[in-house]
């Protein structure tokens, strides 16, 4: 799946990462081959550290999940 600036996502592997937050995406000229997995693609503010890194490309589209929205949320359903 592909993301965008302002998505909130996390590892479905390892949910007590904490949740990362999208401000950066360098999107492949093109997407023939598998080269573009291992491009650094994302860039995240860390929630948990506090810290920017770049994530490959693959990393993000295949191993992580975007935050939803719980229904339940105080204020969504006045």
């Amino acid at each position: 799946m592909k993301f965008k600036i302002g998505d909130l996502l996390y590892d479905r592997d390892y949910p007590e990462d904490g949740f990362a937050l999208v401000v950066e995406v360098k999107e492949p000229k093109n997407r023939r081959g598998r080269w573009w997995k291992n491009s650094n693609g994302y860039r995240c503010y860390e929630i948990l550290t506090g810290k920017y890194a770049w994530y490959t490309t693959g990393y993000i589209e295949e191993e992580c999940e975007m935050v939803k929205a719980d229904n339940k949320c105080p204020g969504l359903n006045d």
